[in-house]
């Protein structure tokens, strides 16, 4: 889902229906131009919950992809932005889209352990540095 405005965007991923379990754990992410900031960087295995606000200037999105590659290291093509469905060794989870500035969003995910990068891939914000190393124990 897309936010407009100061509306929040709620994504739930490996839900079934009505509000679910809550979260076993929730991590806030602050994203601005052009980095991610995370209140942990590693977590323990279960119901995640992302709570994203965006403090812009700049519109960006909040994209979680499993891997073993380091967040300021994965494959990019000729225009800078990461593969995020078909790279080997780079699985997407999931991802808000178009979160505008000062708008705030929900993500929450069923994790496994393992190690994911959480990156912004809209046009040159990933090589500017919008990327953060996420652990999950």
């Amino acid at each position: 889902m897309k936010a407009t405005g100061g509306l929040a965007i709620v994504a739930l991923a490996g839900c079934t229906g009505g509000s679910g379990p809550s979260p076993d754990t929730t991590v806030d992410v602050t994203l601005s131009d052009f980095k991610i900031e995370l209140s942990d960087s590693s977590v323990s295995a279960g119901r995640i919950q992302f709570d994203i606000t965006n403090v812009g200037p700049s519109l960006h999105e909040f994209v979680v992809l499993k891997t073993e590659i380091m967040a300021g290291e994965l494959p990019t093509d000729e225009d800078g932005a990461v593969d995020e469905a078909g790279a080997e060794g780079i699985e997407l989870v999931d991802e808000v889209e178009d979160i505008e500035d000062e708008a705030t969003a929900t993500l929450t995910l069923d994790l496994d352990a393992g190690h994911y990068a959480l990156i912004c891939n809209l046009p040159s914000h990933y090589e500017l540095g919008m990327f953060a190393d996420f652990v999950v124990t």
